[in-house]
């Protein structure tokens, strides 16, 4: 049973492979993509929540912005929070990654969703 379906953006392979694998054990139907359009948050449309890593963030910050505040819960990435994106995302997972981070991030989100809660 697919337990929700998850967008990783990674433009590293080892970093998509890795999260595909961990998400894929956990049940979740996982597509993944070096990087995503900001400029148009469609992209995500048929996404539950999207997995981004911080060096997929590219092009102008307002775009990156209005990408995350408006599509999929976003779940970034990153060694350490970036300020100007901090209240556009759902949640902050640190790097290095450690035990069940990212999957428990992601059982988080869809639970909320489940319950109806706030997507972000």
């Amino acid at each position: 049973m697919v337990r929700g379906r998850v967008l990783v953006v990674a433009p590293q392979l080892d970093m998509r492979r890795s999260l595909e694998f961990v998400l894929d054990a956990e049940g979740f139907e996982v597509t993944s993509r070096p990087g995503v359009d900001f400029a148009s948050p469609a992209t995500s449309a048929p996404f539950d929540c999207i997995v981004m890593d911080h060096q997929a963030l590219s092009g102008p910050r307002e775009q990156v912005i209005d990408f995350c505040a408006h599509t999929a819960p976003v779940i970034l990435v990153s060694s350490k929070p970036i300020e100007w994106l901090t209240g556009s995302v759902k949640e902050l997972v640190e790097k290095p990654l450690m035990g069940g981070a990212i999957a428990n991030s992601v059982r988080r989100i869809m639970a909320s969703r489940a319950l109806g809660g706030s997507t972000k």
